[in-house]
């Protein structure tokens, strides 16, 4: 159903006639059932990153106007909500109630990139540049570590590594691809797996561009020209698809990002949060605003969309509770041997805390979890297994070793065990760190 005028958010809002609303308590399922026609304009009744979502998500879902109230966000926060509406062909404006003024705020041409709900994305580039092999460095990355923590990181003992879940195909997406999920396939292989792939799926029609590529092992941002030979392969069973897709590819991948999420048949809803982002090649980066605007929203932190434990769907959520990417996660699972997705299912129904690609915690016997803190009594860590990953490790094992409730703060990591507070990690530039709380469904 179509409304003329729709509210979002909790704040008081005064108008001349009842109007729709979302409701104290409504989850993101709500919100997007207001939002469905779409309105002619959204009146957003709230502040900092509830306000900035709200107002993103009615746009991405084709509201033209959007009306913010006048403080509810900084400046800088104001400017890139223009910037965003700019690119998704809508209006925002301010409202003040002195007066019952309303202003138009206009991007301006030269305004700098700025990503809502992540840690800052020019100091963490920075950072993973410096200390590139330097592997205990890069384990701190993130973290205000001192000497004596160092010291007694190194003899606690380490984490274990999670387990990982045994019978997963290699690329899940060539399972998608099988199932018709996906018009085309995009994947990045070494040039000596390119014959394997053409086997694989025989009668499907292959476009391949050679790259040097290297990734950062931190963000995920990929650096071309560099590193080793690969080769980008896009393969589909309609040779139009997948010259179509390498083409845009081609001519720029940012630029043509919801024509190629088309041809790669993500959900619609996905491919339009995703499109406004400022910071895609980050990859890491992606992970928190991805979590910022499940927490603003309201949704669900689904445990199939978690991509730190088995990465289901080859994209980015909108929220980690939305329906359509659940749907896709649970094609796939359904095309596994049961004893796989069972494991599927308990290895990815756990609270995670996410640093970055090479850095994650999952906790295991668990009563209580919310994005603020978790009771458990046991944590495995998520990454690779080098000498940074090692440290990591130890460092973690320190804080979180024998349990109990971890906090997160601006400030640290702090862990209570017995009513007392027992070990803390202090956050640094950039506050890496994001407690999501995934749970059995």
């Amino acid at each position: 159903m179509q409304h003329r005028v729709v509210v979002l958010g909790q704040e008081a809002v005064s108008l001349d006639r009842p109007v729709p609303r979302e409701a104290p308590g409504d989850r993101f399922e709500a919100i997007e059932s207001l939002l469905q026609g779409p309105p002619e304009a959204v009146l957003v009744a709230a502040e900092g990153q509830d306000c900035f979502f709200r107002a993103s998500l009615a746009m991405e879902r084709g509201v033209r106007k959007v009306v913010i109230r006048d403080g509810a966000l900084g400046p800088a926060v104001l400017r890139e909500m223009a910037v965003r509406a700019r690119a998704l062909g809508a209006e925002v404006f301010t409202h003040a109630r002195e007066g019952n003024r309303y202003e138009r705020i206009h991007a301006p041409k030269d305004a700098a990139a700025m990503e809502i709900g992540v840690p800052d994305l020019e100091a963490w580039s920075l950072a993973s540049r410096q200390n590139r092999g330097q592997p205990d460095r890069l384990a701190e990355l993130g973290l205000v570590v001192s000497a004596e923590e160092r010291d007694a990181a190194r003899q606690a003992a380490p984490l274990p590594i999670d387990t990982p879940v045994a019978g997963l195909p290699p690329r899940l997406e060539e399972t998608a691809f099988r199932l018709g999920l996906k018009p085309v396939l995009y994947l990045v292989v070494p040039p000596d797996e390119l014959e394997a792939l053409r086997l694989r799926h025989p009668g499907a029609y292959l476009e391949t561009i050679e790259t040097s590529l290297r990734e950062d092992a931190s963000t995920g941002v990929r650096h071309y020209d560099v590193g080793p030979t690969t080769r980008h392969v896009f393969l589909a069973a309609d040779p139009v698809l997948a010259r179509a897709a390498a083409r845009l590819w081609v001519d720029g991948s940012s630029r043509n990002v919801r024509e190629i999420g088309r041809l790669m048949g993500y959900p619609e809803c996905c491919v339009a949060a995703y499109a406004t982002l400022r910071s895609r090649a980050n990859n890491a980066g992606l992970v928190y605003v991805t979590s910022a605007r499940t927490r603003a929203l309201r949704a669900s932190y689904h445990p199939l969309l978690g991509g730190s434990v088995v990465h289901l769907v080859p994209f980015t959520p909108c929220t980690y509770g939305c329906a359509r990417a659940v749907s896709w996660a649970l094609r796939l699972v359904g095309e596994l041997a049961p004893a796989t997705q069972s494991a599927v299912r308990r290895a990815m129904s756990r609270p995670v805390l996410y640093l970055d690609q090479g850095r994650a915690v999952a906790f295991e016997g668990v009563s209580h979890a919310d994005t603020e803190s978790v009771s458990f009594d046991r944590a495995v860590f998520i990454g690779g297994q080098d000498q940074s990953a090692l440290h990591a490790r130890h460092l973690f094992g320190w804080l979180l070793g024998g349990g109990g409730t971890l906090r997160l703060t601006d400030e640290a990591f702090e862990l209570e065990a017995g009513g007392q507070a027992r070990r803390r990690l202090r956050r640094g530039d950039p506050a890496l760190g994001v407690l999501m709380p995934f749970a059995s469904f």
